[in-house]
């Protein structure tokens, strides 16, 4: 496959390029770094997501992994509208129009939290402030108008939400690596009182199961199988 991939330098986005590239892919990998390692069959292309990159015209497949917010508890809506929205449409649009018509959008589970809202009628605006929301908000926003836009332009659309996702070279600021960093030291780790419940998947585990999303010949993807 020839796989145009945004948030190339991302945790999942590497980990997914490594994988893919060994599997003889040709990648175009999108990133706003302006050196990058040189990796077999990924070609860096250094810029904006939104940029008319002709690039997409060569492309089979666009997997969209680039977003604002995701590491950020706090983050302004104006910012993470402008990202994960307008200039994620605008990739959507070039991709649609350069003939690039199959997208895996990587999104979050964290839409679920604006579902339940909006189905209890609270005043989003009032939430604006809370951890992580603003994220969560244009995310849910984007997958509502990628789904709209697949049918108006025949394409194939697959929207994945994942949960937190751990394992080898993540940020050291991360649960995993804290908790990891803290037992070993043998140091006190300030932690809330751990009434939340959530679920973790390995990267090794999603970058497999986000491989065979983007096969769409697979008309189910069995993410259990892979431990996700």
């Amino acid at each position: 496959m020839r796989l145009f991939i945004t948030g190339a330098n991302g945790y999942i986005g590497r980990n997914f390029i490594k994988y893919a590239a060994k599997k003889n892919n040709k990648i175009f990998a999108v990133t706003r770094r302006k050196k990058n390692k040189k990796i077999p069959n990924v070609k860096w292309l250094v810029g904006e997501i939104d940029k008319e990159w002709k690039e997409l015209k060569k492309s089979d497949l666009l997997i969209h992994f680039a977003t604002v917010g995701a590491y950020d508890k706090f983050t302004k809506l104006k910012d993470t509208f402008d990202f994960n929205v307008s200039k994620s449409i605008n990739l959507i649009f070039n991709a649609a129009n350069n003939s690039c018509k199959k997208w895996l959008i990587i999104s979050t589970n964290k839409e679920k939290k604006i579902d339940r809202l909006l189905k209890s009628k609270v005043k989003l605006q009032k939430k604006t402030h809370e951890p992580h929301f603003n994220y969560a908000l244009t995310k849910y926003m984007f997958s509502r108008i990628v789904l709209i836009l697949s049918t108006i332009f025949n394409a194939k659309c697959r929207i994945v939400k994942l949960f937190h996702v751990y394992g080898n070279d993540e940020n050291k600021k991360r649960l995993w690596p804290l908790l990891l960093f803290h037992s070993k030291k043998n140091l006190n780790l300030n932690m809330t009182a751990g009434h939340q419940t959530y679920d973790f998947s390995h990267i090794d585990n999603v970058v497999k199961s986000l491989y065979d999303c983007a096969n769409f010949n697979k008309k189910k993807i069995n993410f259990l199988k892979n431990g996700t």
